[in-house]
């Protein structure tokens, strides 16, 4: 069983150097929650291979918010942590170089995520603000 964490995007597989996934709520100025919550974003760090164009192809294209995938932890015991995420889209992207070794630094942002087994929505419902 291989050890690592694991990102599937679209059927593609990358080995995760680093991911981080976050939600938020507006605070009022009474300390109390002012909105529902917000995120859903995954931010996600890969090794640059050679002729993979996948992701700056998903940031490329123009208003496509329908990326499906998962991302799962494995250690020696088993699976760790899984997050699922649906009705994505690539929101930031970077890559860089350290000599010959790149990395691509991005973030997905979902409609859908699942974390934990509890599935959050992100996607308001229509008419509500």
């Amino acid at each position: 069983m291989p050890t690592g964490s694991f990102l599937t995007i679209d059927s593609k597989e990358y080995n995760l150097r680093s991911f981080s996934y976050s939600f938020s709520k507006q605070i009022g100025l009474d300390g109390k929650t002012a909105s529902r919550v917000m995120g859903g974003d995954i931010s996600v760090s890969v090794q640059t291979l050679k002729g993979d164009d996948k992701i700056l192809g998903l940031i490329l294209a123009q208003n496509k918010n329908d990326i499906k995938g998962k991302i799962v932890v494995m250690d020696t015991e088993g699976e760790t942590r899984t997050i699922e995420f649906e009705q994505a889209s690539i929101s930031s992207y970077n890559e860089s170089f350290n000599g010959v070794e790149g990395t691509q630094n991005f973030t997905v942002t979902a409609g859908i995520l699942k974390a934990q087994k509890i599935q959050f929505s992100l996607v308001p419902k229509q008419g509500s603000r």
